[in-house]
């Protein structure tokens, strides 16, 4: 086993009295089998990492964990009330081998949200623990979702470095390169606005992304930007680009929704604090339709890609938007 160390010693499967391996012809979802008919699952990630794990039927709840303490508060949930009340029998990977970020990461493994009905959101509200098929994250500046960075096409790629050279008075928005920036001298460059159409027709809420947000520091002190123009078709919205905002993923009515948010009160930065522009998005325009996850940086029709690129300028006295609009047929 080739794991890592991590906040918790490793799940030891032999010492579950509720623990059972999943064969592959129970999980429909293996990359392998085993000698003895149990379920492998591989995962590889944008960034370079992966993982390894044999697949556990396994009985789980969302919650509080109970005190190492020996004297237990009066107040604490009981686990066996826990499990009862809000626990399901759930596939769980073992994980036999970690590369990349996952050898070094504290957190003792990692957990996917999404609409396949293998994740924990369909089997809590199968089992009746959930009445609503939908979930929030609400990530603050140390948090981080299956991608870190947001990536977007490649087509608008240089009309925006050379559009954000003229803003930014001279600073280029490089792709790979690290920079040095100090934080005084990241305030003074551009919000990065991204534009999400909402589902009433004419509806959007737009995202408003600040430096220190939009570029990531490095140990040595430097800084890299963690957005991309990398994609032939088609974006991903990372972490970076949902930070401080509680972002709900309703799965039953295909859309997600932004609302501004303080996700850590207790350690809040006030440069780290994204907003979302004023108008009519606190009703549907506060959902994004995330069948086709249509920004305005990505408009994609059967003629051809209409690019629409805001960025807004922030200044003590004014503030202005400047726009630039292409077309390929």
């Amino acid at each position: 086993v080739d794991c890592g160390e991590h906040t918790d010693p490793p799940y030891d499967v032999s010492k579950s009295t509720t623990a059972n391996y999943l064969t592959c012809a129970e999980y429909g979802h293996c990359y392998s089998c085993e000698s003895n008919n149990h379920c492998r699952m591989t995962q590889s990630y944008a960034e370079g990492s992966m993982w390894s794990a044999l697949m556990v039927s396994e009985l789980c709840w969302v919650g509080p964990l109970p005190s190492t303490n020996d004297d237990n508060a009066p107040d604490e949930p009981d686990p066996s009330m826990m499990l009862s009340k809000f626990g399901v029998r759930f596939p769980i990977g073992c994980q036999t081998k970690e590369t990349g970020l996952f050898l070094t990461q504290k957190e003792n493994g990692i957990m996917g949200m999404s609409q396949d009905p293998n994740t924990i959101v369909p089997f809590l509200v199968k089992s009746g623990v959930l009445r609503a098929n939908l979930f929030s994250l609400c990530f603050a500046d140390t948090g981080d979702s299956g991608s870190t960075d947001s990536y977007f096409p490649s087509s608008v790629g240089s009309s925006f470095a050379s559009l954000y050279r003229t803003i930014a008075n001279g600073h280029s928005y490089r792709e790979d390169d690290a920079v040095l920036l100090s934080p005084s001298d990241q305030r003074k460059l551009p919000n990065i606005q991204i534009v999400l159409r909402g589902t009433t027709p004419g509806s959007s809420v737009v995202l408003s992304i600040p430096p220190l947000q939009y570029y990531t520091a490095n140990a040595d002190g430097s800084v890299a930007n963690n957005i991309h123009f990398t994609q032939s078709s088609g974006g991903v919205l990372g972490a970076s680009t949902m930070a401080n905002f509680d972002v709900i993923f309703d799965m039953d009515q295909h859309r997600v929704g932004f609302a501004p948010a303080r996700c850590d009160d207790a350690h809040g930065h006030g440069d780290f604090a994204p907003n979302v522009s004023k108008g009519q998005w606190t009703d549907k325009s506060f959902w994004e339709v995330y069948g086709t996850l249509v920004t305005a940086v990505l408009v994609c029709s059967s003629g051809g890609l209409a690019v629409l690129l805001l960025v807004r300028v922030l200044g003590r006295r004014q503030q202005h938007w400047t726009q630039v609009a292409l077309e390929e047929s």
